[in-house]
């Protein structure tokens, strides 16, 4: 945003006094201390196990498809290479989450530049000492895994919206990749992050002049009316707007990236009047033997779907700045393909499963309510 460069000028981490090198020097030592006192004496948890064990079956030669049930493959390849590195025990299926955890304590420095030098030292010692942090530093999930990219992402945001350097969108696009990689908790954070982009860019593409006295005679249904329009002018300003603001240009990275990742989303309508008399199915209920995946006359449906959105998505990026997007993309597709390929090992299921399965197999589990929550309880969060 504009004002951004003016109250959060980047401070280079080369700049950090001996006492701070020392005190994130001493808070990683702890963090790591704390991470991997006991590794292997706890009992191994239900998830756990099952990630250790296709992590093992892996590391064995057995290969490894991806199940949206266990999330993304990530966390099993990585943690099968840690098993070829160093043995299988019970310490090394907990190893790749140590470290995340770890690494997670130390990345306040990078956020340094905004949270100030004392703020970023007592972020890390919370991080460092969290009986929250700890446990799942500690736990084979994917959990940990996913805040350090989420951390990472933000950092990568921000650093782009202050300083404009491109690098930190393709940082960003790799970060990207590796959460669709690992968990579906990504959608979330799309999610979160595109609102904040989209009313950042309303923001900046806001008229400057009051509109107060114009306001003030409306009745409720003027005044919405004439609200929405003046957000739908504002977000339009921004599209058409050349050069587009930084804060749009990341809201564009994000839409255009992550496009084709939403296309099991049409399953929602599955049930509605718009699909329910067609008889097709674009996510398959519970007791089939792909859950979440389209069956019959729903293949070709989605299969039209997923093009749609993939060639729209190469359409947003050629409209906005093709030699950046196409390094962005590549770098995203790279590694998204490497993972849920497992390295290129299976193809055809990997890219079917990754593209719609992630999504649409917990489309379906929404309604299994494993906690007997109410309806209105996820409208509640």
């Amino acid at each position: 945003m504009k004002y951004m460069h003016k109250y959060f000028p980047i401070k280079n981490i080369s700049n950090l006094t001996q006492i701070e090198w020392l005190l994130y020097f001493g808070l990683f030592a702890v963090a790591l201390l704390l991470r991997v006192y006991d590794l292997n004496v706890r009992a191994m948890h239900h998830d756990e196990s099952l990630h250790a064990y296709y992590s093992w079956e892996l590391f064995q030669g057995s290969g490894l498809v991806h199940n949206p049930m266990m999330h993304g493959p990530l966390q099993m390849q990585l943690t099968s290479l840690i098993f070829f590195l160093f043995g299988d025990t019970d310490a090394t299926a907990r190893t790749l989450y140590v470290a995340a955890g770890t690494i997670l304590v130390i990345l306040p420095l990078f956020f340094r530049d905004l949270l100030g030098k004392h703020g970023a030292i007592m972020v890390s010692i919370l991080l460092a000492i969290s009986p929250s942090m700890v446990y799942f530093s500690r736990f084979a999930r994917n959990d940990i895994l996913m805040a350090v990219f989420t951390f990472g992402m933000v950092i990568t945001m921000w650093k782009y919206l202050v300083s404009g350097n491109k690098k930190n969108l393709y940082l960003m696009s790799a970060l990207l990749a590796l959460s669709f990689s690992t968990k579906e908790n990504a959608y979330l954070i799309v999610g979160t992050l595109g609102l904040y982009l989209t009313i950042g860019s309303i923001y900046e593409s806001w008229p400057r002049k009051s509109y107060r006295g114009q306001f003030q005679n409306l009745s409720y249904p003027s005044l919405i009316f004439v609200s929405a329009r003046m957000i739908f002018k504002a977000f339009r300003d921004c599209i058409y707007t050349q050069p587009h603001s930084r804060t749009f240009t990341v809201l564009i990275l994000l839409i255009s990236l992550t496009l084709p990742q939403w296309s099991a989303f049409v399953g929602i309508f599955q049930e509605t009047i718009l699909l329910k008399w067609s008889n097709i199915i674009l996510v398959s209920e519970e007791g089939a033997s792909s859950i979440g995946m389209p069956t019959h006359g729903g293949k070709l449906l989605a299969f039209l779907v997923v093009c749609s959105l993939i060639v729209a998505s190469m359409y947003i990026g050629y409209k906005w700045h093709w030699k950046t997007w196409w390094k962005c993309a590549s770098i995203f597709y790279l590694i998204w393909l490497s993972a849920y390929t497992t390295i290129f090992t299976n193809i055809f299921s990997g890219v079917q499963s990754g593209i719609w399965q992630s999504l649409g197999y917990w489309i379906v589990q929404q309604g299994e309510a494993r906690g007997s929550q109410p309806a209105h309880y996820y409208l509640t969060l």
